[in-house]
């Protein structure tokens, strides 16, 4: 029990630490992360979209979801992307000065959804189901999942709807394996 409270401590001290810590940096530097999703996926599986879930449903027995991709770019890339599409001088912020707050940024410049339906031995792995603690790669269950999104409701609830997933796909289209991205 006192190790998990430690842990719990931890996890919440860490952000305030990494700010304390970084007395350095300046507006317009970059933050080069060292690892913000696919270089410690878990064993076996290889993400490679990533995107919004928009709707999970089951329909004739087939478990599907919509998905919109969109573009995860991190350091430099994200910062050269925030440049080109123009968001900096937007919020009056210098082209020197443009830099993705949290090392990453997302870019959705096409909102279309594409229906996948999901493989029977579908793998899941979530950050932060539990509100109290992040449990890195917890693996879950469809039901599970299901009812993490959902809430009990019809829709996907709003704290899921702006969390990006990666998915795994096979060569038949099914996704195989889907895993939240952690966005601090």
């Amino acid at each position: 029990m006192i190790q998990k409270r430690i842990l719990l401590l931890s996890l919440l001290l860490l952000p305030l630490t990494a700010c304390l810590g970084n007395t350095t940096q300046q507006p317009g530097d970059v933050i080069e992360p060292d690892s913000l999703v696919t270089d410690s996926a878990p064993s076996g599986h290889r993400f490679e979209t990533v995107g919004y879930i928009k709707k999970l449903y089951t329909r004739s027995g087939t478990h599907a979801i919509q998905f919109d991709a969109i573009e995860w770019l991190a350091g430099r890339e994200a910062a050269a992307a925030m440049r080109e599409d123009d968001v900096c001088s937007a919020s009056g912020v210098s082209a020197a000065d443009c830099s993705p707050a949290n090392g990453f940024y997302v870019r959705n410049t096409d909102e279309a959804v594409q229906t996948y339906p999901l493989a029977d031995e579908l793998a899941i792995f979530m950050q932060t189901r539990n509100a109290r603690e992040m449990l890195q790669d917890e693996q879950i269950s469809y039901t599970v999942f299901e009812a993490a999104l959902k809430g009990g409701k019809q829709n996907i609830i709003e704290r899921y709807q702006a969390m990006p997933f990666w998915i795994e796909t096979n060569k038949d289209g099914q996704v195989t394996a889907i895993r939240e991205q952690y966005v601090p």
